[in-house]
C-alpha cells in the first residue's frame, strides 16, 4: 500500500478521535457514512472500513444511501450501494425521498434538507451521534466562492467546518430531538481532489459518476468545470490557496464570537441587552454584540435583513426612548426597548391569533409525556411543547413542573395580577388580552393551563415568567387552537 493511502487514514482518525472527545459515546464508537455511492464517498467509505478493522470490537460503521427519484439512473445507484456496502459487510440503509417542494423553495434545496432530515434521523433510530460527509479541499475552495459571491460575511465565508454539531437542522427533526447532539465531520477537508482519485485508482475502487454534476446551469458546478481548471493553469494552488482563506475567516469567526460573549457578560443580563452601556464601544464591535445577542435570544435564528433593518433603526436613534417599541423582527416578535435595555419580545402570530367566540369549557387533566403537540379536544386546539436547546440561554418551564397538567377557564384567575415576560411589569389578564388584541367575548376560550394549584401558561399570551428558567432541561409552551391551524393550511 503507498504512502499516500495511509495518509488518507491519518487525517480521517485524527478527525474522527478529535471529533470524538466532544461527543457522548456508549462502549463502541458507532460511526454514519453518507455514501452517494460517487467518488469521494466510496473513498470515504472505503477508508471507514479500514479505520473500523483496526480496533472491530469497539468500532462500529454503518452507511446511507439517500435515493432523491431526481435522476433516471437513481435505482441503479441505489442497487450498486447495496452491493457495494454487502461486499464490504457494512449495513446500509436506503432512504427514498419524496420532494414536493413549495413556492418559493427549489428542488435542489428541497433536497438538500430532506437528505439531511434523512441522515439525522438514521442517526436517532441507530443510536449513533456522528456522521460523515466526503467534502474534500476543492469543495470547500468553491463554497467560499460562492459564499463571496452572495455577499457572505465572516461566518458565511468561514465555509465548512471539519466538524461541527448539526443544531442549525433542529427544524428538520422533531421537537422531542435536540439536533445539537449530533455532529457532522468531514475529514477530507484539506484534502485535494486530485488525491481522492489517486487514492481511489490505487485501490481499484468502483464508483457512480452522476452525470448532472457536469451541467454548468448550476453555479458550483459551473465554477467546478469551467473557471477553476483556467485558474489551475495558472496557479496550481488555487484551490489549496482559497481553503486556506475560508479557514482565516472561520478564525475570524470565532475571535469576533469570543468578543461578543465577553461584551454580552457586562452589558446583558437575563436576555436584556444594556444599548446605552454599550454605545461606549466602537460602533463595530455595538454591531457584533448585537448580532450575536439576537442570535442567542431569537428561537429561529437570524436572518440579516431583519438585523440590518434593527440595526439601522438603532443608528438613527440619538438615544433610546424610556419605554416603547422600535421595530419589528421577522414575522413574530418585536424589539422593545425600556430603561435603557433591548428586549426581544415574540408577538402572537397571525395565523395563530385568539380563536373566535365559544362557550366556557370544563377543566380537564391532562396526561403529557414528552411528546411535542397534546391535543385538548374539548378545548379545540393543543398545547406545543418546544424544548430549550442545551446551551441555548432561552427561558422556558422546567420540565420537572410539567406533571399533573390540568386546563381550566380564565375565571379561575380572578382579579390576580399576571407576569407574563420576565422583564416586563405584571397586569391583569384583562390589560394582558387588551394589548394582545384580544376581545372580551374571545376570553373565555383562552385555556389556562396548571400544574397542580401552580399556573404555568395562558393559551394565546404566554407562559408565566414566574416559573420559568434559563437552566436545566425545559420547554416553551405554545397553544395553537383548531380553526387558526386550519385557517394557516388553508
Amino acid at each position: 500500500m503507498s504512502l499516500l493511502n495511509t495518509d488518507l487514514l491519518v487525517p480521517f482518525t485524527q478527525a474522527l478521535e478529535t471529533c470524538f472527545t466532544t461527543v457522548v459515546l456508549g462502549a463502541r464508537q458507532r460511526l454514519v457514512v453518507a455514501y452517494s455511492g460517487g467518488l469521494d464517498s466510496t473513498v470515504l467509505l472505503h477508508v471507514a472500513q479500514r479505520w473500523r478493522k483496526q480496533e472491530p470490537a469497539q468500532r462500529e460503521l454503518l452507511a446511507i444511501h439517500v435515493h432523491h427519484g431526481l435522476h433516471p439512473a437513481a435505482d441503479d445507484w441505489a442497487a450498486h450501494a447495496k452491493t457495494f456496502c454487502l461486499s464490504s459487510q457494512i449495513p446500509c440503509q436506503v432512504v427514498h425521498l419524496n420532494l414536493s417542494p413549495k413556492p418559493g423553495n427549489s428542488i435542489e434545496n428541497e433536497a438538500r434538507q430532506k437528505r439531511y432530515q434523512a441522515i439525522l434521523s438514521y442517526l436517532h433510530e441507530q443510536g449513533a451521534a456522528v456522521f460523515c460527509t466526503a467534502h474534500h479541499q476543492d469543495d470547500q475552495a468553491e463554497t467560499f466562492l460562492l459564499q463571496a459571491l452572495r455577499g457572505a460575511g465572516i461566518a458565511g465565508l468561514g465555509a465548512m467546518q471539519k466538524s461541527q454539531p448539526c443544531k442549525h437542522w433542529q427544524s428538520l427533526l422533531s421537537e422531542t430531538v435536540n439536533a445539537g447532539n449530533y455532529y457532522q465531520l468531514r475529514p477530507f477537508l484539506a484534502i485535494a481532489r486530485h488525491q481522492i482519485e489517486t487514492y481511489a485508482r490505487d485501490n481499484q475502487l468502483n464508483w457512480i459518476v452522476d452525470d448532472s454534476n457536469d451541467n454548468p446551469r448550476f453555479l458550483r458546478n459551473q465554477l467546478r468545470t469551467q473557471i477553476f481548471p483556467l485558474w489551475q493553469e495558472r496557479l496550481p494552488s488555487v484551490a489549496r490557496t482559497l481553503a486556506q482563506s475560508a479557514a482565516h475567516c472561520a478564525e475570524a469567526d470565532t475571535l469576533m464570537r469570543e468578543i461578543a460573549v465577553a461584551d454580552l457578560k457586562k452589558f446583558s443580563a437575563f436576555g436584556a441587552l444594556n444599548w446605552t452601556a454599550l454605545t461606549a464601544l466602537s460602533s463595530v464591535r455595538q454591531r457584533n454584540a448585537l448580532r450575536f445577542w439576537l442570535q442567542d435570544v431569537a428561537p429561529h435564528g437570524l436572518i440579516r435583513q431583519d438585523f440590518e433593518q434593527i440595526w439601522s433603526a438603532l443608528q438613527g436613534l440619538s438615544s433610546l426612548p424610556k419605554a416603547g417599541v422600535l421595530g419589528l423582527y421577522g414575522p413574530a416578535a418585536e424589539i422593545h426597548s425600556r430603561a435603557g435595555n433591548l428586549f426581544y419580545v415574540p408577538v402572537v402570530p397571525v395565523a395563530f391569533a385568539a380563536p373566535v367566540a365559544q362557550p366556557v369549557r370544563l377543566p380537564i387533566s391532562l396526561n403529557w409525556d414528552g411528546q411535542s403537540e397534546l391535543a385538548v379536544p374539548s378545548w379545540q386546539g393543543s398545547w406545543q411543547f418546544v424544548p430549550v436547546q442545551e446551551g441555548d440561554t432561552a427561558w422556558g418551564i422546567p420540565l420537572s413542573m410539567l406533571t399533573s397538567l390540568s386546563v381550566r377557564s380564565r375565571f379561575s384567575l380572578g382579579r390576580q395580577r399576571l407576569r407574563l415576560h420576565p422583564h416586563r411589569p405584571a397586569k391583569t389578564f384583562k390589560h394582558w388580552c387588551q394589548e394582545a388584541g384580544i376581545d372580551a367575548e374571545q376570553r373565555a376560550a383562552l385555556p389556562c393551563l396548571y400544574t397542580g394549584e401552580t399556573l404555568l401558561a395562558i393559551g394565546c399570551l404566554g407562559m408565566l415568567a414566574t416559573v420559568l428558567s434559563q437552566e436545566g432541561k425545559r420547554y416553551q409552551l405554545h397553544w395553537h387552537p383548531d380553526d387558526c391551524a386550519q385557517s394557516a393550511a388553508s
